[in-house]
């Protein structure tokens, strides 16, 4: 586990921290940053070790964690510390989060029953819909795992849309309409200066999605843009030309918005 902790620079800018004095403010960060702390802020530690580490008195520490349990800033149960507000205080991950379920998965019931019941961690635990479920019952707790793979399935599926989206297409219409011949990848000849991997499908949905555009007369003036612009080649063709389509559009189009788009057969000798 990543040994280092993060301090915000707000907190010594907290109204609480302000009404500490010295040797409370030290435990108090002592219980944020000491070896045995986790990404939970659940974790177990001895009275003896707390004031070996930090140089306070035994009975002081535990006259000052009396009073961070009063301010509702920490809960002291047996030999664990639970920081109520650490979560709060914290930048997590998706992989993060599911590593703090897994620490409170695996806490002894009695401390899991008082976790379970703080709001930071009853948000963080709805956050993930209940695939994963701090319980009393240790048969109905949700295995980690699953939830882990879950997220990461999400992510996925965001980042196929992101990539999608960046076509800028407006619209799932082209997307609808793409078949086996349409997945050839679009290329432009600089030798002959004609358009290579152009079908009918592809003509017929951009004609679709930007009705405005005359797709002949579109192709052409690219084609022409891009003779005269040899050096600025594409690794991306077809999104080229739906990027230049949808400006296209965007500015009235070629032709008027209630015209016909241009037929796969009108586009053929182009080709």
């Amino acid at each position: 586990m990543d040994p280092r902790r993060s301090i915000n620079t707000r907190f010594w800018l907290d109204e609480w921290i302000e009404t500490l004095d010295p040797i409370e403010r030290l435990l108090y960060l002592y219980l944020l940053t000491n070896p045995q702390t986790n990404i939970a802020g659940v974790y177990e530690i001895s009275i003896k070790r707390m004031a070996f580490e930090t140089g306070i008195e035994k009975d002081v520490v535990k006259k000052v964690l009396e009073r961070f349990q009063s301010a509702g800033k920490v809960a002291v149960v047996n030999s664990h510390i639970i920081v109520i507000n650490w979560l709060k205080n914290q930048s997590m991950n998706d992989n993060m989060k599911i590593g703090v379920l897994k620490i409170l998965y695996n806490l002894p019931e009695n401390i899991k029953k008082i976790v379970k019941d703080l709001k930071p961690f009853q948000e963080l635990e709805n956050a993930f819909e209940g695939r994963i479920r701090i319980s009393n019952d240790s048969e109905t707790i949700s295995n980690p795992s699953e939830g882990l793979g879950e997220i990461r399935k999400k992510k996925k599926e965001r980042g196929n849309k992101k990539e999608e989206s960046n076509t800028l297409a407006p619209s799932d219409k082209i997307a609808s309409k793409q078949t086996d011949s349409q997945a050839l990848k679009i290329n432009f000849d600089f030798n002959t200066g004609k358009w290579l991997n152009i079908q009918k499908e592809d003509t017929a949905a951009w004609s679709e999605a930007y009705p405005a555009a005359d797709i002949r007369i579109e192709l052409n003036k690219m084609r022409e843009w891009l003779k005269a612009n040899p050096k600025k080649r594409k690794s991306n063709y077809r999104k080229f030309i739906t990027f230049w389509l949808c400006k296209e559009q965007d500015r009235g189009g070629s032709i008027g918005a209630n015209q016909a788009a241009v037929s796969s057969n009108q586009i053929t000798p182009m080709l």
